[in-house]
């Protein structure tokens, strides 16, 4: 917290979105490596100007990280966590999460945006980096598959799951308190030099 103090000089905005952090994290709703995420991405957008708030529920959901400025964006933040019954199949869970976050969350803002730290390259499924327009329906038979394989969560509708998006990846270095955003055209030239290898 003094690091990100000292760096952003936030003050009073700082403090609202640590206390908010730490009540979920003494009720056991947010690890400590997902706070750390939290926070220093809150701490960036605030001292870019935007109006944050972490855990924000929005239609019936929590999202991680919520900010507006002339416009809204939604954040999900993604550490790479794989339960021990998916060990097996760890890149096939990961690529389902992040499938069944884009469905779930990416109508909440203007922008969808995935947050990871910059040890975890995120196995972001194909139709996702293709624009909603341009999907094939075999794309959004895929993605609904995908986004549903280990979510116990109701089942979203045909359009739900063909207008869900991703703008970016947002990559926080902690270490360095430093956030990159990626393009999807950018992050998917990425992910298939080390996924399609």
């Amino acid at each position: 917290m003094n690091r990100l103090e000292s760096k952003y000089v936030l003050g009073r905005r700082l403090l609202k979105v640590r206390d908010k952090l730490l009540e979920r994290f003494k009720l056991g709703l947010v690890n400590f490596n997902h706070a750390a995420l939290e926070i220093t991405l809150a701490a960036h957008l605030l001292y870019m100007g935007f109006h944050v708030d972490v855990e924000h529920e929005v239609e019936d959901k929590v999202v991680d990280v919520y900010a507006v400025k002339e416009a809204d964006l939604s954040a999900e933040v993604e550490t790479g966590y794989v339960p021990f019954k998916s060990a097996h199949n760890p890149l096939d869970f990961l690529a389902s999460r992040i499938a069944s976050k884009a469905v779930r969350y990416s109508g909440t803002a203007s922008k969808f945006l995935i947050a990871v730290p910059p040890y975890y390259i995120p196995p972001i499924p194909e139709p996702l980096l293709k624009d909603p327009s341009e999907r094939t329906e075999q794309d959004v038979i895929h993605l609904s598959q995908l986004a549903f394989r280990y979510s116990t969560l109701p089942k979203f509708s045909e359009s739900t799951v063909r207008s869900s998006k991703l703008d970016g990846v947002i990559v926080i270095n902690v270490d360095d308190l430093e956030v990159r955003l990626l393009s999807p055209f950018t992050f998917k030239s990425i992910s298939e030099l080390l996924y399609n290898a």
